[in-house]
């Protein structure tokens, strides 16, 4: 992976290099307690298929973690740096 793609800590901070508007509208709304994709949905102003498409490429690149009961969580933690 590029490092452009990975999670990465500046001045003590996460942060994360996104590809567009949607990346970062989604992402942002992420935390490390689970939300609902009815949530991001709600919350993005983006349609169902934009949330979902977005989920799986920030899936892919190893930075959200699907859990059961489509939850989503952030995946920036100390193994992304």
């Amino acid at each position: 992976m590029g490092e452009s793609l990975r999670a990465k800590k500046e001045n003590g901070e996460p942060t994360v290099k996104l590809d567009n508007d949607q990346e970062e509208r989604v992402f942002s709304l992420l935390s490390l307690e689970g939300r609902h994709i009815d949530n991001l949905i709600e919350n993005s102003n983006l349609s169902l298929a934009q949330v979902s498409a977005t989920l799986l490429k920030l899936e892919l690149r190893g930075l959200v973690r699907q859990l059961s009961g489509e939850m989503y969580i952030s995946n920036c933690d100390d193994e992304h740096n």
